[in-house]
């Protein structure tokens, strides 16, 4: 996975920008500014001009307002929080992927589903396997062959599935009986198969189509 904001003068403060949101939730930037300057030094105005930055190339979003004091009036100042990219781009440290679901929790903006997802995986999987399935999911990541900025959630999801077979993913094998008296747990975990379903379907169709088309141009080739 190719990161551009991981790249060129800005990068390490992009990262740590995007790490202080992972760990915190959503924040306004006086806060965003306490909580990266523990790591490097920094000046607010950089900040500042970071997160319009990241905002703008969709890694960050407006999540809400906050009521600050300015003086003596008040105003309402905006929080900043992960979008789906900025998640992504956030995980790719060791620090942080290695605690996704704390992440996962701080960040419900990203997708509503999360709250069903989070007790759903921990009441089947222990830590130890939710572990080494998320240091795989993340291994599959750093191996799609696209640009972080540029692709869509779809593309993504397509082109990870096969790397996940690539790096050796595997879905530990659990009795799902006991999500019988949560029927609202089984309906998520069923459109969520059935989602990368329909992924893996057109993506064999693309494949296949693709496989046609070399094959046309060989038996045009004289023999």
């Amino acid at each position: 996975m190719h990161i551009e904001a991981f790249k060129g003068k800005d990068s390490e403060n992009n990262k740590v920008i995007l790490e202080a949101l992972a760990l915190n939730g959503s924040l306004i930037k006086w806060d965003i500014y306490k909580a990266v300057k523990k790591e490097r030094r920094i000046t607010w105005s950089t900040v500042s001009r970071r997160v319009d930055d990241l905002k703008e190339r969709g890694y960050v979003m407006e999540t809400g307002k906050r009521k600050i004091r300015v003086g003596r009036r008040e105003e309402d100042s905006p929080l900043y929080g992960l979008t789906w990219r900025g998640l992504i781009a956030s995980l790719t440290s060791d620090q942080l992927h290695n605690n996704v679901f704390n992440v996962l929790e701080k960040n419900p903006q990203i997708d509503r589903s999360i709250d069903q997802l989070l007790p759903v995986a921990r009441e089947i999987f222990t830590v130890d396997e939710i572990r080494e399935m998320t240091q795989k999911l993340f291994e599959a990541i750093r191996l799609v062959p696209l640009e972080l900025e540029s692709a869509n959630e779809e593309e993504i999801i397509c082109y990870t599935i096969p790397a996940l077979d690539k790096v050796g993913f595997r879905i530990p094998e659990k009795d799902l009986s006991k999500l019988g008296q949560r029927p609202e747990s089984l309906k998520f975990l069923y459109k969520t198969l059935e989602a990368l379903e329909e992924c893996w379907e057109a993506l064999l169709e693309e494949t296949r189509s693709r496989k046609h088309e070399i094959e046309k141009l060989l038996t045009e080739i004289p023999s």
